[in-house]
């Protein structure tokens, strides 16, 4: 992921090739890890890493960051592209029929890389925009910069 972030902004700075960015966070993960134990939970995070993997883009990172979080960077892809991935990744996990615990959402951050950003600062945006997901009644995916507009 780290390398693969690097490159990207890279390639943003020398060719102005856009790129955002992805944070995944499994709502009510400990709920599942709590009621039908560790190895239920661990092929949860299997079965949603697969997920990412298959819905990914050749262009696409995904790792999973700890815990439950996965990142998904999307090489090539900006604002209006991005929010359309999430959307549709909130749907696909929404849909989805997970063995022995039925149904699971996500709440997804999401934002695009900007001049002023750093490999940090567009983490930090991804991140603040998953906690608004979560403060906005999970299941959502929530863009950092229509965030920043509102405020």
């Amino acid at each position: 992921f780290q390398e693969q972030l690097t490159q990207l902004v890279s390639n943003f700075h020398e060719q102005g090739q856009a790129f955002s960015l992805l944070v995944i966070d499994i709502d009510y993960f400990k709920q599942v890890n709590d009621t039908h134990g560790h190895p239920v939970g661990d092929l949860v995070l299997a079965q949603l890493g697969l997920i990412l993997k298959m819905t990914a883009r050749e262009q696409d990172t995904v790792a999973r960051f700890g815990g439950e979080e996965f990142v998904l960077l999307l090489g090539e892809t900006a604002e209006v592209d991005a929010l359309e991935i999430a959307q549709q990744l909130n749907k696909v996990v929404e849909e989805t029929i997970w063995p022995t615990i039925g149904r699971l959402t996500v709440s997804i951050g999401c934002t695009t890389f900007k001049a002023e950003d750093t490999e940090g600062s567009v983490f930090e945006h991804a991140d603040e925009a998953l906690y608004a997901s979560k403060r906005n009644g999970r299941n959502c995916t929530t863009q950092y910069e229509a965030m920043r507009k509102v405020q």
